[in-house]
C-alpha cells in the first residue's frame, strides 16, 4: 500500500516562526525552551516502536483538502518543506507513538496562490468536539485523535512565540494529543488552536 499525496496541499506558516523561534539561539531564551518545554519527545509506548522514516501522513474527514497529506518535520529554515506540503510537524514535539506527547502540525490559513499549497487549513475552524483526527505512519498504523478543545493561542500575535506562548507546544500530563494551529479569521493577528486526543491505534 502506498499513500499519496493530495492534489491540493499547503504550507504551515507559523510553523516557520515557531520553528525559527525554538531553534534561533538569537531570537529566544535558552531557560525558556529548555526549561518547562524541553524539546525532549515522551517515552515511547512499550507496544509500538518508533518507525525509521518518521514522515506523518494527515487526514482530517471536515477538512476538504487534509487526506493523506504529507507532513514533514522541519524548521523555518526548511523552505522547501513550507511551500510544498499542507503543513509541518514542528520539530522537537511530539511523535503520535509516544505515551505522551504534543503532535504539534501548523499551516498556513490561506497558503500561496497558484502553488499546490493553496487553502489546505483554511477551514481548521469547522471542527468541533467529537470530530476525528487521523495520523498515519510510515508502518501504516493509523492513530485516531478525537478532538476536545478548540481555543486561540496564549499571546496577542500570530508570529513568532514569546515566553508566554510557548507553553501552548508542551504536552498535557498522561496524555498524548495533536494540536492543529494556522491563523484566526479575519486578520490572522491570532493562533487558533484545534486539539485531540488518542483514541485508538489501528495497523499494530
Amino acid at each position: 500500500m502506498r499513500l499519496n499525496r493530495p492534489g491540493v496541499i499547503i504550507v504551515g506558516a507559523l510553523a516557520m516562526v515557531l520553528g525559527a523561534y525554538l531553534r534561533s539561539s538569537g531570537h529566544q531564551d535558552s531557560e525558556e525552551v529548555g526549561g518547562k518545554y524541553s524539546g525532549e519527545p515522551g517515552a515511547e509506548n512499550s507496544n509500538i516502536s518508533p518507525p525509521k522514516d518518521r514522515t506523518l501522513w494527515l487526514t482530517v474527514p471536515k477538512m476538504e483538502h487534509i487526506k493523506y497529506a504529507e507532513i514533514p518535520t522541519g524548521t523555518s529554515k526548511d523552505e522547501g518543506l513550507f511551500h510544498d506540503y499542507a503543513g509541518v510537524h514542528i520539530e522537537h514535539t511530539g511523535w503520535p507513538w509516544e505515551k505522551e506527547a504534543n503532535v504539534y502540525i501548523a499551516g498556513h490559513r490561506l497558503g500561496y496562490p497558484h502553488t499546490q499549497n493553496w487553502l489546505a487549513f483554511w477551514d481548521l475552524d469547522k471542527l468541533e468536539k467529537g470530530d476525528e483526527i487521523n495520523i498515519t505512519d510510515s508502518e501504516l498504523r493509523n492513530y485516531t485523535y478525537v478532538v476536545y478543545e478548540k481555543s486561540v493561542g496564549k499571546g496577542s500575535s500570530c508570529g513568532p512565540m514569546t515566553s508566554n506562548t510557548l507553553s501552548d507546544l508542551e504536552p498535557v500530563e498522561g496524555k498524548n494529543i495533536v494540536t492543529l494551529q494556522t491563523c484566526t479569521l479575519p486578520d490572522y493577528k491570532k493562533r487558533l488552536l484545534v486539539r485531540g486526543e488518542l483514541r485508538g491505534i489501528s495497523g499494530e
